[in-house]
């Protein structure tokens, strides 16, 4: 025991070329989650989806953007209140079969205001084009000291909990093996015993 490493709660996530369950859902992906200290102590395959969820892992690093908390935490507040009233329930959907009910505009008119639409749209197209045209296309240089560094990512406690585990049964089974090729049993005897 006291030859196991600790792991660090630490990841980067990587492409791979071949495709393998993730350890989250089973479905297959090509994302890898492996030990940030480039020791590939412990990698495992994850989905892209999961890399977002921050009830598995939180971003550290990376581009500056608001953190995936902190903007879940505004949509939940931007939401409207529900309501359990069952008057402002049957009002919303009275309110809902008026505007399906209400007369809708002839067929005629319709075709008329999609025309108008796609000409609008052609015309805002070809402008893009000309504008385009114009515009030289300007690159950056970038320069090799201003790299950035790669989004690390922190698993969840419970999620790790059971990276560690995996990772100690693996390096117990080392072990073992390693043990049971040292050990040495007793040789079967070439003779056989004699008689008195």
């Amino acid at each position: 025991m006291s030859s196991i490493q600790r792991l660090q709660n630490l990841y980067i996530a990587r492409l791979t070329t071949q495709e393998r369950p993730c350890f989250i859902c089973n479905k297959f992906t090509g994302v890898v989650l492996t030990s940030a200290d480039n020791t590939n102590a412990d990698w495992f395959y994850i989905c892209r989806s999961h890399l977002g969820d921050f009830n598995f892992c939180t971003k550290v690093g990376g581009p500056k953007t608001k953190s995936s908390i902190e903007s879940k935490k505004q949509v939940v507040n931007d939401r409207p209140i529900e309501s359990d009233s069952v008057v402002e329930l049957v009002s919303s959907i009275g309110s809902a079969w008026k505007s399906w009910r209400a007369p809708k505009k002839s067929e005629e008119d319709g075709k008329d205001d999609k025309k108008k639409e796609e000409k609008k749209e052609e015309e805002k197209k070809e402008e893009e084009k000309k504008e385009e045209e114009k515009k030289e296309p300007t690159s950056e240089p970038t320069s090799p000291t201003t790299q950035q560094q790669p989004i690390r990512f922190i698993i969840q406690k419970d999620y790790f909990y059971l990276r560690q585990r995996e990772y100690q049964k693996k390096i117990q089974k080392k072990e073992a093996t390693a043990k049971l090729k040292t050990l040495q049993f007793p040789e079967v005897p070439q003779t056989l015993p004699t008689l008195k």
